[in-house]
């Protein structure tokens, strides 16, 4: 756009110079025919002097006074002036008057032409405006929107840096959730099944070194787990016979599983039914039981009853105690 209002322009100014230049030819052209005229008047005025002298010598031809050579020459130059105003006028008309035509038309050319670059001049210079009104319009709402941008964006930093300020605060909350949570929890080492707890209220307090839980590993070999009163540990040894009866599987009917004593605890517990008692493991020699010729097998978690065999007497050893004991007393019989 602003190249073609610098275009327009510029034709503008041609224009108004070729106006210019055709008003002063205009100018100069009729300056020229006003001396034109002049002259063609002073010859006008000499003519008719020298028509007035003609006329006054004809007088003097008729009475003598002059001769006709002189009225001949008078007549002469009067036809002569006659021929030079007439040439004069000839000319004026044909060559001054055309220019004098020539030019003005020239300047209502150039008056139409600059009507009409100075219109669309005006016309470009309008949607330069108009243009330039919308461009304002459009930078004051590129403005409104970037200050509302830049609004929206500081209300979503600050947004962003209370949401990571909350994100801060739940996670130190989950952490310390997880602490509390993992306090309330115990892990086994292996997998396997509990096979006895001695938790009996909520909230119970623990001595350190106390068992808490029994867990039978899930891949290993079931062992009998059994209490043994104080009184009776006296001769129970590693590897000593052991006779069980499960409670599940009456021995009258599936018989006695029969295991031997693998380990006995270093110390005594408090038992509140059979007061201090002794841990003992039994491993068994079998893991099942039979019924209709199918094999089932024990659970972790059953109970049993379990006699350890101290040692073995014959029948004789039966009836002949009372006596050797009576003996031993001073007795004789």
């Amino acid at each position: 756009a602003q190249t073609k209002v610098a275009a327009l322009q510029e034709q503008l100014l041609q224009h108004q110079q070729a106006k210019v230049a055709s008003q002063d030819r205009l100018e100069r052209l009729k300056r020229l025919k006003a001396t034109t005229q002049a002259l063609l008047q002073q010859r006008e005025d000499d003519a008719f002097a020298l028509k007035e002298r003609l006329e006054n010598l004809k007088p003097l031809l008729a009475s003598g006074a002059i001769s006709k050579e002189q009225v001949f020459q008078a007549e002469h130059s009067l036809r002569a002036s006659q021929r030079v105003i007439t040439q004069t006028q000839l000319q004026e008309a044909a060559s001054n008057q055309d220019q004098i035509y020539q030019a003005q038309q020239s300047i209502r050319d150039r008056n139409s032409a600059i009507t009409l670059t100075q219109s669309d001049l005006n016309q470009t210079l309008a949607e330069i405006q108009r243009l330039q009104a919308g461009l304002t319009q459009k930078q004051a709402e590129v403005h409104r929107t970037q200050l509302e941008t830049k609004q929206k964006l500081q209300q979503l930093e600050i947004e962003l840096t209370q949401l990571n300020a909350k994100i801060a605060e739940n996670r130190n909350l989950l952490t310390s959730a997880k602490a509390r949570l993992k306090q309330k929890f115990l892990y086994a080492p292996v997998d396997g099944v509990v096979s006895s707890l001695n938790v009996a209220n909520i909230g119970e307090v623990f001595q350190p070194g106390q068992t808490i839980a029994e867990v039978a590993p899930q891949d290993a070999p079931l062992v009998l787990s059994a209490s043994l009163p104080n009184q009776e540990a006296g001769f129970i040894k590693e590897g000593m016979p052991v006779q069980i009866k499960l409670d599940a599987y009456p021995y009258q009917e599936y018989g006695i599983i029969k295991g031997k004593v693998t380990s006995l605890s270093a110390d005594a517990k408090t038992d509140q039914q059979l007061g201090s008692v002794y841990e003992v493991e039994v491993s068994l020699n079998r893991d099942y039981v039979t019924e209709d010729d199918q094999m089932i097998r024990f659970k972790a978690g059953q109970t049993a009853k379990a006699d350890i065999i101290i040692r073995r007497r014959r029948i004789v050893d039966f009836l002949l105690d009372p006596i050797r004991q009576l003996q031993k007393g001073g007795v004789n019989l």
